[in-house]
Parts: structure tokens; C-alpha cells; sequence
């Protein structure tokens, strides 16, 4: 920034790395600077993330609205209706997800279409949504076949309890893409991990992350996220390892800047109550599950996962 002031990715990039750091302040002022001198559009991505962070829901409008009828109009719609979905706002998030899409459509982004849909899909699924899960996965494969598309497809198949099809898209990706790092070492070993869970093996899915450890907590685009961490917690649940359990949760937790958006960080918060409960520790445990409300506090009331959260909490009582 100070060697070219004008230089739009030396901005995008520091203010990203003050987000990232849990530095929302000195994030806002440098993206705010670029955003005054017009910038460039990919400032405003880095805006949204930090609106949503200090729940300025009046900002996180504004920066929708600037996009409408612009090139990255989809993605700050996807952006949009994944923070939606992170809040347990199913009916905000689908309503969000389907303009993203119409948009995209509009603008030929055809593989952009299908990433949206099958973003969706993986936001039904944590909310425990398996038949609509499985009708979007279904709908995003059919609008692309490209590597993304299929990569967040691959994850969401096994919460829907498809592990086949799951290994099959594997499979085919890792004969197509045998040199990329992110797909082998991150993306494929979370899909096998919860394809184990799902036949409720939590050894072999802990062991089969072992291999992504050096990508957790990446930044997006396209990096690990929460989720190697996520699913190694739910992993340690199965196998009522409250303690390593509770440290996944809370890396995740203390990591905000990483994915502020995604449905895991705030889902973290129950993760982290269970696995109070089951190291005995009601106190913690209750205080987890209130933060979880806390955060789903205006969420549609008959998600399932909202449901069976509050089940859990009453007997902590």
C-alpha cells in the first residue's frame, strides 16, 4: 500500500488480513479507504463480511444493493443468503439463494450456478433439511459439472446419507485433478471423514483428516474454512471425546475473521455445549447452548437442528 496507493489488491488484501486476524476495526478503516477511492468491486466483499460481524444489518444491505446489476451481483447475493443461513433465517436464506442463482443465470454464469445451488444444499443439510438438501444437490448437478460444484457436493451427499454417490464423485475428481492439493488433501479427506460418520465410525474419520491439518482455518476462496476442524469435532462427539471435542469448537470460535458467514461457526457454539455435557460440565455446558441461542435468536423456529437443541438444553436443567 504505501510503495502504489493505488494499487487495488495491496488494499483488498490487507484489510482481508486484518479480518482474517480478528482485526475488525483496522480491516473496516483500510476497506472503507479503498471503497472511498472506488477501488474496485472486491473491497465490498470484505465490508459485507465485517457488517455481518458487528450485525449491522443495515450495511450488509448496502453493500447487496451496490452490487444489483453489477458482474459480482451473485456473489454478494450468495454472501447474503449463506450469513441467512448461518443465523438459522432458512426462509431469508432460500429466498436469497434462489436470487443468487437467478442472477447468475442472467449473467451466464453457469458454473457460479451451480456452486450456489449446492451451497444451499449444504445449508439444509446442517439445518437438518435432508429432503430439500438432496433435491438441491440434485438441481446444482444438473446446471454444472464442474470442479467446485462437485467438491461441495461431495461433502454436503454424506450428512444426506448418500456415501456412495459421495465416492463416486471422489473418484472421478481426484482422476481428473490428481495434482490439486486442496481437492486430495483437503475436500475429498472431509467427505470420506463424514462418510465414516455417517456409518458411525469416528476413529476412522479422525484419521482420515490427519492429512489436512497443515490447510485448517484457510481463507476463502475455495480453502478448508471451519471444516476440518467442524467435522473432526463432530467426530470426537461420536466417539464422546468431550474434552478434544470442545477444543475443535473452540478453535473454530476463536477464529471468527476466518468465515464469519458460514452456518459451522455459529453451529460451533452447540457443538461446544455438547461436549461440555458430556464431560459433565452442566455450567459451561448451559452457557454454550445459551450462545447458540443467542445467535439464533430471530431463527425460523422448526429447523430441526433448532429443535433438537432446545430437547438437549431442557435436560441440562
Amino acid at each position: 500500500m504505501r510503495l502504489d496507493p493505488k494499487d487495488v489488491y495491496a488494499f483488498q488484501n490487507v484489510a482481508d488480513a486484518y479480518e482474517r486476524l480478528n482485526r475488525f476495526d483496522e480491516a473496516r478503516a483500510v476497506a472503507e479507504r479503498a471503497a472511498a477511492q472506488n477501488m474496485g468491486r472486491s473491497v465490498h466483499f470484505t465490508l459485507f463480511d465485517l457488517a455481518f460481524i458487528r450485525g449491522d444489518e443495515a450495511a450488509e444491505r448496502h453493500e447487496v444493493e451496490l452490487a444489483g446489476g453489477k458482474p459480482d451481483e451473485p456473489i454478494l447475493l450468495m454472501f447474503q443468503a449463506n450469513a441467512q443461513c448461518a443465523l438459522g433465517k432458512l426462509q431469508s436464506a432460500r429466498a436469497a439463494y434462489a436470487q443468487s442463482e437467478k442472477a447468475s443465470q442472467r449473467l451466464g454464469y453457469k458454473e457460479f450456478s451451480g456452486g450456489v445451488l449446492a451451497e444451499q444444499a449444504s445449508c439444509e443439510a446442517e439445518l437438518g433439511n435432508v429432503k430439500e438438501a438432496r433435491q438441491k444437490i440434485s438441481e446444482a448437478l444438473a446446471v454444472s459439472q464442474d470442479r467446485d460444484t462437485r467438491a461441495t457436493v461431495m461433502v454436503v451427499l454424506p450428512r444426506t446419507g448418500d456415501t456412495t454417490l459421495s465416492k463416486k464423485i471422489a473418484e472421478g475428481l481426484v482422476r481428473e485433478y490428481p495434482t490439486d492439493t486442496l481437492l486430495n488433501k483437503v475436500f475429498v479427506p472431509v467427505a470420506q471423514a463424514r462418510s465414516d460418520l455417517q456409518g458411525n465410525q469416528p476413529e476412522p474419520a479422525v484419521a482420515r483428516l490427519e492429512i489436512a491439518i497443515p490447510y485448517e482455518l484457510g481463507t476463502l476462496p475455495n480453502t478448508a474454512g471451519y471444516w476440518v476442524n467442524y467435522i473432526r469435532g463432530e467426530a470426537f462427539l461420536g466417539s464422546s471425546q468431550g474434552a478434544k471435542a470442545a477444543a475443535e469448537y473452540l478453535r473454530i470460535l476463536d477464529h471468527r475473521g476466518i468465515d464469519p458467514w458460514n452456518v459451522t461457526y455459529t453451529l460451533s457454539h452447540l457443538g461446544l455445549g455438547r461436549a461440555y455435557a458430556l464431560q459433565g460440565n452442566r455450567a459451561a455446558a448451559k452457557s454454550a447452548y445459551q450462545d447458540f441461542f443467542a445467535a439464533w435468536k430471530d431463527a425460523d423456529p422448526d429447523l430441526p437442528v433448532l429443535k433438537q437443541a432446545k430437547l438437549e438444553y431442557e435436560k441440562l436443567k
